[in-house]
């Protein structure tokens, strides 16, 4: 029994720790005073009831007797019977009309069962103030604004943040979060209901706590402790007792009642103190004057705002006859949303408050953000550099109310391997880390601005840095296939350090508006396209892929190799990949012709005959003795001039070897 009383003592003196946040400073003192009464009232009540529960509320004793008659005259009844008279005339209620109602009032039932009534009109009240509370649907609609709105942006825990980025993975819980907050705040929006209950109970708990100060003076005025004189009747006796009788703890309730009577008075002030800070005229309330004022800072030319990028933030432009509009930064069709953040920052200061309203109100979020410039960014495999504009909020001159202060830049890597953070000066418009890893590390960046010290709702973006770059590119065109009138080109290189997911090779002929798109692709050296589209000229290789043969390239021409790692968004630097310049083996000339005489010969051609050489400069002839490969002749033929060599005084009856090769720049293929 004992601790169910507990329980409903505490429950109803006490709030949800959620509800907490939604009290001012006079809520505070209001609900210690609520504390108070309730205190002072089960104090008369534990010395009513002690005292006064067995033995009665009054102290009696025989004072004389009228019509004694035999047995019950004055030395028998105050004497052994006076214990007996004197319990019967505590008790009875004759005597307490008697004794109690001894002011003009005549109330005897105040002053008898004083510590009841105050404890009622403590509790009368508290029920008052938490009349919003008692109600559940808005019980429970503030207590999802607190969970869903206030909570975690209060507290720093906001998981749209860099700090709780977690391994990049989707979250069905960001998603009901954002639900929740749009439903939630866009219902506030266009509410009242909160704070007209608000001011509506501090008026009524002020009238309600004069009437109860009006009825304890005029009853603590009014009241005595004198002495008096109860007469008790024999029912069958003519004989009459007059009992001298006064109150019990007189001094102790008198006190408890002047106590609790000024500590109402103070209850008054407290609830007028409310109201004069919940009207809005009076500017008590710190958000709803930051948002004023604001409002009035960017009430500007058109063609300010358009500049300062102030228009339409929130519902849209206001159209005016003459050249200004009215901003519609924070404007709602209800005082609930304002009100509570007021609230809110009462109990929390104003610099929390004001980042929670950066994640529930878009407008504001909007203009405490900093302008990422995605043109400026620079990536490498182990460097981010981000460029950002300055907040619109720091380009509102006149208003000093809420300046930033400084940037915070944040860096979280999705392996929770690297978590940087970055205190800029409000003037400074760039960051670089340092030290990350390319590849397939996902990395959040977040760009926030500090206004006073509170950490607003910042920019974010999800990149990753590129991987890489392959090594040791080696290319090389070995053989010719006289079958297809093709070359082929064998490629080889060494894996980059680093995570990736594939290679991407190009072969691009020079010279020509075009990429050569292989026919064939070796067998496992295939990767399939996954989420990034796939250029016509370019092939995929598998991550463990160390080389590759290109097959049906045009001979004797020139071929641009590039090879890259890759990640699902994310290649490796253009500068430093790696790239080589290939001259595909040319075919050797066609039409070849020897004619030998006693003492010479005399050798002829024609160009190959096959598609290509482009890169072919001109023709190499060599005459060889077989017997020592001693060199007798070497000449060399330009294209554009005469095929054809005569070789002369040459020794009868000795072996000779002639060779024909074409020649591209520095590769020539002997025949």
């Amino acid at each position: 029994m004992a601790s169910t009383l507990e329980a409903a003592a505490k429950g109803l003196l006490s709030d949800p720790a959620w509800n907490r946040v939604f009290k001012n400073t006079y809520d505070a003192i209001e609900e210690q005073l609520n504390k108070i009464l309730v205190a002072v009232a089960a104090v008369g009540l534990a010395v009513r009831f002690l005292s006064n529960l067995a033995s009665g509320d009054l102290l009696c004793i025989v004072n004389g007797v009228t019509n004694a008659t035999e047995g019950l005259d004055m030395g028998r009844l105050a004497g052994p019977a006076h214990a007996s008279l004197a319990a019967y005339a505590s008790q009875d209620p004759t005597c307490h009309d008697q004794i109690f109602n001894r002011g003009s009032m005549h109330l005897t039932g105040f002053m008898k069962y004083g510590p009841v009534f105050l404890i009622l009109q403590a509790i009368t009240l508290i029920a008052i103030e938490k009349i919003a509370i008692l109600y559940p649907r808005m019980s429970q609609k503030l207590e999802r604004f607190y969970k869903s709105v206030v909570e975690e942006a209060l507290l720093g825990k906001d998981p749209d943040v860099a700090e709780d980025f977690s391994a990049g993975q989707f979250s069905t819980d960001k998603i009901l979060r954002e639900r929740q907050r749009q439903e939630i705040c866009g219902a506030l929006r266009g509410s009242n209901m909160y704070y007209n209950i608000y001011m509506v109970k501090n008026v009524l708990e002020v009238l309600m706590a004069v009437l109860f100060i009006t009825v304890n003076i005029l009853i603590g005025v009014d009241s005595q402790d004198e002495t008096g004189i109860c007469k008790i009747h024999f029912l069958d006796k003519p004989t009459v007792v007059s009992m001298q009788c006064r109150q019990k703890r007189y001094d102790v309730f008198i006190y408890l009642h002047y106590i609790f009577t000024a500590t109402l008075t103070v209850h008054v002030l407290v609830n007028i103190c409310s109201v004069v800070w919940g009207l809005p005229v009076i500017g008590l309330r710190r958000i709803s004057g930051l948002i004023k004022d604001l409002r009035q800072a960017i009430s500007i030319k058109k063609a300010s705002k358009t500049k300062l990028g102030i228009k339409d933030l929130e519902a849209g432009e206001s159209k005016d006859g003459d050249n200004y509009i009215k901003s519609p930064l924070l404007e709602f069709g209800g005082e609930d949303f304002l009100f509570l953040f007021d609230l809110i920052a009462q109990s929390c200061g104003k610099s929390a408050t004001l980042r929670v309203l950066s994640y529930t109100a878009p407008s504001f979020e909007k203009l405490c953000q900093p302008i990422i410039l995605h043109d400026k960014i620079r990536k490498t495999e182990d460097t981010f550099k981000i460029e950002w504009k300055p907040a619109k909020l720091q380009n509102i001159l006149h208003y000093d109310k809420l300046e930033i202060e400084e940037y915070v830049a944040t860096i979280f890597s999705s392996d929770n391997a690297f978590h940087e953070s970055k205190t800029l000066g409000k003037n400074c418009r760039s960051a670089e880390f340092k030290n990350l890893k390319g590849g397939t590390t996902k990395y959040m960046v977040t760009i926030s601005a500090m206004v006073g010290n509170a950490k607003m709702k910042g920019v974010t973006i999800k990149t990753f840095l590129p991987p890489s770059p392959p090594q040791k590119l080696v290319c090389s065109s070995p053989e010719i296939s006289q079958d297809t009138k093709h070359a082929k080109a064998k490629i080889t290189w060494t894996p980059p350090k680093g995570e990736f997911e594939k290679y991407s090779l190009r072969i691009t002929q020079l010279g020509s508006r075009h990429s050569i798109l292989p026919s064939m692709v070796g067998h496992g050296n295939f990767f399939s396209q996954t989420s990034e589209e796939k250029l016509p000229d370019e092939i995929w290789l598998h991550k463990e892929s160390q080389e590759h043969t290109a097959e049906n390239l045009v001979p004797g021409e020139r071929y641009k190799v590039e090879l890259r790692s890759v990640t699902d968004l994310q290649k490796c630097l253009d500068e430093k990949a790696p790239k080589e310049t290939i001259i595909t083996k040319p075919f050797p000339p066609s039409n070849i012709q020897l004619t030998v005489t006693s003492d010479g010969a005399s050798v002829s051609w024609s160009k190959p005959d096959c598609e290509g050489h482009s890169a072919l400069v001109g023709y190499k002839v060599t005459l060889k003795t077989k017997s020592d490969g001693k060199m007798v002749k070497e000449e060399f033929k330009p294209k554009a001039g005469s095929k054809s060599v005569e070789f002369e005084n040459l020794e009868s009856t000795t072996e000779y070897i002639v060779a024909l090769a074409t020649l591209c720049r520095a590769q020539w293929n002997p025949y």
